[in-house]
């Protein structure tokens, strides 16, 4: 789906098998670099994957819209993680190839649980 159609329908498909609802927010219907489109694509995936992992989790937030030449991607999940569960190192594959097409990868929490992962990816759009 991701390869035919791009990123919208790859990330629409990935919703309907997940283990948590996943809403989106916003998702480009325009084609993207392909290289783009697989590594937002796994971002989504690992994150929602995640998310589903944790204790009391009732869904995620899926957001991709471009931000003038990147690709900004959110998923966001009022989920906690637990004490001592480090986000960052269980996502290190994902901010590996982020990394590797110039982009950042930004895993937050904010007080009382929500989690915020964010990426921007050069997208040369």
């Amino acid at each position: 789906m991701l390869a035919d159609e791009g990123l919208a329908a790859g990330v629409e498909a990935l919703v309907e098998t997940s283990a948590i609802p996943i809403t989106i927010a916003d998702m480009p219907e325009e084609r993207l670099p392909a290289s783009v489109e697989a590594v937002g694509y796994f971002l989504i995936a690992e994150a929602s994957g995640l998310m589903a992992a944790l204790p009391a989790v009732e869904g995620a937030t899926v957001e991709a819209k471009h931000e003038g030449d990147r690709l900004a991607i959110q998923v966001t999940s009022d989920a906690a993680a637990q004490p001592g569960q480090d986000l960052e190192t269980a996502l290190i594959d994902v901010a590996d190839r982020v990394g590797a097409l110039g982009g950042r990868l930004r895993v937050g929490q904010a007080p009382g649980g929500t989690i915020t992962i964010r990426a921007e990816i050069p997208c040369g759009s």
